[in-house]
């Protein structure tokens, strides 16, 4: 989990998602071995784990900057620029957490 941490953060989505995705999958492992061993009180009372929390949320905002992309190519594609333009910018607004990586790969589009 923590390469795909890193890959997201330089940019590199497809390698981030993979990490990520293989990271998500032995949490949910771990969490089921470990509910296994709960009893009932217990099992309710958990909280579920803050890491598969960052993981549904790095895998959010890959999708999220993936699609925002293919819009992006596509209305460029298409000569709508004031369209790719706007969309672009929800890129560069940084509210999403944008890896700096990812923008300059976009602006070589």
């Amino acid at each position: 989990m923590i390469l795909g941490q890193a890959c997201f953060h330089l940019g590199m989505l497809e390698d981030a998602l993979v990490f990520l995705q293989s990271g998500k999958r032995v949490v949910v492992v771990a969490l089921r071995r470990e509910s296994t061993n709960l009893n009932d009180d217990r099992f309710f009372s958990h909280n579920s784990c803050s890491e598969s929390e960052i993981v549904r949320h790095l895998l959010g905002n890959i999708n999220f900057l993936w699609k925002i992309k293919i819009v992006v190519v596509a209305s460029l594609d298409v000569s709508c620029y004031s369209e790719s333009e706007r969309n672009f910018s929800k890129f560069i607004d940084g509210r999403r957490g944008t890896p700096q990586g990812f923008i300059e790969e976009c602006y070589m589009l």
